[in-house]
């Protein structure tokens, strides 16, 4: 595969991560005041600061009697003996035991391998405290000498770090169009090895609103275009994928594109 092209410089990038941090904080702003709020009080920060302070003028004590993390152990006692995890059953056409039997296995090895538990249980455990609770799931080499990549589970300790795209409605992120166009974007990247180009807002016909990223990249010195939509539902992700060398695709742009924007996705 030939040099790849990326009309993006680094500032560009930059700016786009703050522009959409900016939003993002501002957007969720009074939610996440309200988590620092609920930690401190959790941690037994529990009185008024301005009669905290009057009565620290006076010598008067300040006594807490916390109770909070009783009632906290009492959410996430259940969990941890009720064990979060994936399970996969077989629902469909062409679906069938023995094949959901081998995806549950191959889950359980990656739960298994990587302390999923203790990711279930931070999260759930933030979750119970402020809110919302995450995990997150990465790919890492298997070994320091392998090229070979698995699936990992992290931890998140910190739930305040993970920023959701302010137009999410769904209460599970799964329309978050930013979370989906930095990880399809990566997996171009990365997996194939193209350089995102553009994106673009588009909406279905019958109203889903979704991302269109296009990419591209130099093979054997032939510049190609590729061209990924995708609409985020509440249980799927409907991909539209076109593409080819760029001279032809072009001539072929705005019917690709008048047949992807005439998609029912529901």
């Amino acid at each position: 595969m030939g040099n790849k092209t990326n009309s993006w410089t680094d500032s560009d990038l930059l700016k786009r991560i703050r522009t959409f941090t900016d939003t993002a904080i501002k957007g969720d702003n009074e939610n996440r005041l309200n988590a620092v709020a609920d930690l401190k009080f959790l941690a037994g920060d529990q009185w008024d600061e301005a009669i905290k302070r009057q009565r620290q003028l006076e010598g008067r004590p300040c006594l807490t009697f916390n109770r909070l993390p009783t009632y906290l152990h009492q959410v996430t006692n259940d969990q941890r003996q009720n064990k979060v995890g994936i399970q996969v059953h077989a629902v469909g056409d062409g679906a069938d035991e023995e094949g959901a039997e081998l995806y549950q296995g191959m889950i359980r090895q990656i739960e298994n391998g990587s302390n999923a538990e203790i990711a279930y249980d931070t999260a759930v455990n933030s979750a119970a405290a402020i809110g919302f609770g995450f995990w997150r799931l990465v790919t890492d080499y298997e070994s320091p000498t392998s090229f070979n990549q698995v699936i990992k589970y992290q931890r998140i300790r910190d739930a305040l770090k993970v920023y959701f795209d302010p137009a999410s409605v769904e209460g599970d992120g799964s329309d978050d169009l930013s979370f989906w166009t930095r990880a399809l974007t990566l997996q171009m990247r990365d997996g194939n090895g193209y350089a995102l180009l553009e994106t673009h807002d588009v909406q279905s016909l019958d109203g889903v609103k979704g991302k269109q990223l296009r990419f591209g990249h130099d093979e054997d010195g032939k510049p190609f275009t590729y061209w990924l939509t995708f609409y985020p539902t509440g249980k799927k992700l409907v991909l539209v994928e076109a593409g080819g060398m760029k001279s032809q695709f072009d001539a072929a742009a705005s019917s690709v594109q008048w047949m992807i924007q005439s998609l029912r996705v529901h």
